[in-house]
């Protein structure tokens, strides 16, 4: 609803400065976002470094996943004809495994994530930066992100002239340093 009730207010004021005596071109690009994400060198880089960093972590939660398994497919096959004591073992080490499993896997999730969000915004402060000069070199007196836009002509969108800087210049290090 806010989003909506934004770009109708932007539009109005696009059409109030472009109106009578006083014309004012504007020049309008939009950038998607998801198709950086997608082609850009920077976004496949992010993906296989954090691929490798949690490789070792997903492949001993498969392994921890097979052991609960095949405790699982014991206890169902011998459950009933196996001593009290060693069936009653098997369901603690059962119990115990699923809570360090889940426990392990919602470090590993939450592990993934923080990373996902540091190394994101590297890109995000890179992508930010390129579409920052090409305003500059360009003259764009405004920049939208296509995800919020239904239609535009191709024409004002500088996706693909954004991917060509990043594919130009692929690593990550951003020349100037965040505003905070």
């Amino acid at each position: 609803m806010f989003k909506r009730y934004f770009l109708q207010m932007i539009a109005l004021g696009l059409f109030g400065l472009s109106s009578g005596d006083g014309y004012a071109e504007i020049k309008i690009a939009v950038v998607h976002s998801s198709k950086i994400l997608a082609e850009s060198p920077q976004a496949e880089m992010l993906r296989k470094t954090l691929e490798k960093e949690f490789t070792g972590r997903e492949q001993e939660l498969i392994k921890a996943q097979k052991k609960l398994r095949a405790i699982e497919e014991q206890l169902s096959k011998e459950g009933e004809i196996m001593q009290e004591d060693k069936r009653r073992k098997l369901e603690r080490e059962l119990i115990a495994g699923k809570q360090d499993f889940s426990r392990k896997r919602a470090e590993l999730s939450e592990d993934v994530n923080t990373r996902q969000n540091e190394e994101g915004g590297k890109l995000q402060r890179k992508v930010r930066e390129v579409i920052k000069g090409l305003v500059k070199t360009e003259g764009y007196d405004l920049v939208l992100t296509g995800e919020a836009v239904i239609f535009s002509k191709e024409s004002i969108d500088i996706t693909d002239k954004i991917l060509q800087q990043l594919r130009a210049n692929p690593n990550l290090e951003v020349t100037t340093p965040p505003k905070k």
